[in-house]
Order: structure tokens, then sequence, then C-alpha cells
């Protein structure tokens, strides 16, 4: 357990203590104190729970998560989805640049026919679904990227 005071990073509590519940952090803070004239207003931490009601309950504090709890949850919440999706396009772009290849070789096999011809229709349908299918790829990896920087410009913000 530790607290830090913030303006001049003076350590107020540190110590080792098999429980992390709010009666403990509320006996081990009130031991620290020991009577001293002190209001805390702020508390940034994690997110756990006994750190949480020690803060509402015994000091009746705002709470904020700490950054990198922030940006961890900010990032489960977006990269997930953001990856299946790339993944899927993915594989629908290696689909459709694999039917394009085929109907470019099923052209050059059958040498300027009739069925070329009618081939030449379908290897155009061919060519369009892979350029969507790029299009696709290329507007989810651009993103994710966007959201990584996102992510980095809250800790610039933060710590500037």
């Amino acid at each position: 357990m530790i607290d830090i005071e913030p303006v001049t990073n003076f350590i107020v509590l540190e110590t080792h203590t098999l429980q992390r519940d709010a009666l403990t952090w509320n006996a081990e803070l009130e031991k620290a104190l020991g009577g001293l004239n002190v209001q805390v207003v702020q508390s940034t931490s994690d997110e756990a729970k006994g750190i949480l009601a020690h803060v509402r309950e015994e000091l009746g504090a705002h709470h904020s998560p700490d950054l990198f709890h922030l940006q961890q949850d900010l990032a489960r919440g977006v990269f997930p989805s953001l990856g299946r999706k790339l993944k899927q396009a993915r594989k629908e772009l290696k689909a459709a640049t694999k039917t394009m290849i085929s109907s470019e070789k099923i052209i050059t096999d059958q040498g300027g026919t009739s069925e070329s011809r009618n081939c030449q229709r379908y290897l155009e349908d061919a060519r369009q679904n892979e350029a969507d299918a790029i299009q696709v790829v290329e507007k989810l990896e651009a993103l994710r990227v966007q959201a990584k920087e996102d992510l980095v410009g809250i800790s610039t913000a933060y710590h500037p």
C-alpha cells in the first residue's frame, strides 16, 4: 500500500499488507496520518474495489482512475473489435485477389475466344471486388493507427 502526496511527492504511507480491502486502507492511512489535520480530497489509483470503497466511504473524496488503467480500458474497448474486423477484411481481400488471379488465368488460357470475352465481365467484377476489399483493409488499418495515436495523445495531454 502506498499513498503519495502529489504536489511534493511525499510518501505518506508505504507498507506491505496481506489485505487490500477498504478496512485495511482505512486503518493504515489512519496510522500514517497519526492525527494530522489533513483532508484527502482526491484519489488517483487503479480500480481495485478496496481502495475505491476506502476513498468513497471513509474519505468521502473524489476518485479518478490512473492513466494506465484508463488507457487499458479504452484499448480493451477498441482494439479487439477492430482486430476482428481487420482480420475478416484481410481474409476477404485474400479471397478477392485469388478470384481475380483465377479469372485472369482463365482468360489467358482461353486466348480471345467468345468464352474469354464472357469471362472478361467476371474479371472486371473480380477486380472491383479486390479494389473494394483493399479500401476496407486500408480504412481499418488507418483506424487502428489513429486509435493508437489517440491513446498516446491522452498520455501526452496528461504528461506534457
